[in-house]
C-alpha cells in the first residue's frame, strides 16, 4: 500500500512507499488528518498507516509532546487553540517490528 501525494510541493515525492513486502519492514508511512464530521460542529481525527505499524507510529506521534508541539507550530495554531482541518504524512522508522521514530514529512492545511 502507498500514500499518493496528488499535489506534491517542491521537493516532495509523488508517493510515499513503505518498505517492499518481500523485505523486512524498516520504514512505513501514515496519515494524520483532522476533518469536519457529519455534524459540522464536530471533527474527526484520522490516524491511518500503510501497515498496522504505520498506524501505531501515527498514534505515538500525536501522543508525544515534542512531535505534537512541532505539528501545532507548523499549523500555526492560534492562542485560542482552535485547530483547523489538516492532513499530514508521517514517516515511521521501524526496527524489530516496532516503530522507533517518526518524522513529519508533509503537511497540508485545509482551505476551510
Amino acid at each position: 500500500m502507498e500514500i499518493i501525494n496528488f499535489h506534491p510541493e517542491s521537493g516532495e515525492p509523488k508517493e510515499f512507499l513503505p518498505t517492499p513486502p518481500d523485505e523486512t519492514l524498516t520504514e512505513d508511512y501514515s496519515v494524520i488528518a483532522l476533518k469536519r464530521g457529519l455534524n459540522p460542529t464536530h471533527s474527526v481525527l484520522i490516524l491511518a498507516g500503510a501497515t498496522t505499524i504505520g498506524t501505531q507510529g501515527a498514534v505515538e506521534f500525536v501522543c508525544q509532546q515534542n512531535s505534537l508541539e512541532e505539528l501545532l507550530l507548523r499549523l500555526s495554531v492560534s492562542n485560542s487553540g482552535e485547530l483547523k482541518p489538516f492532513e499530514a504524512v508521517i514517516r515511521v522508522k521501524v526496527a524489530r517490528g516496532v516503530p522507533v521514530g517518526t518524522e513529519l514529512v508533509s503537511l497540508r492545511k485545509s482551505p476551510k
